[in-house]
């Protein structure tokens, strides 16, 4: 599976492409099997929470959650 977002595309139409796939709404898991799709999106979820962790503790500081623990 290789995929790249559109270049010239808005940002808000990425985040949106982003998140179809990362639900699993995307029209590139067909003929992919059930159990790899949800490994996958496993791991996209993942990453959600890390880069939106990253984020948010750029923004405001680090969490008290120690569930979410940004990196240094």
């Amino acid at each position: 599976m290789s995929y790249r977002f559109p270049v010239d595309a808005h940002e808000r139409v990425v985040k949106d492409l982003w998140m179809d796939i990362v639900e699993g709404k995307s029209g590139l898991w067909d003929g992919i099997g059930e159990d790899k799709k949800e490994c996958i999106r496993g791991e996209f979820s993942f990453t959600e929470v890390v880069l939106s962790a990253d984020l948010m503790s750029s923004l405001f500081g680090p969490f008290s959650d120690p569930l979410i623990t940004p990196r240094p």
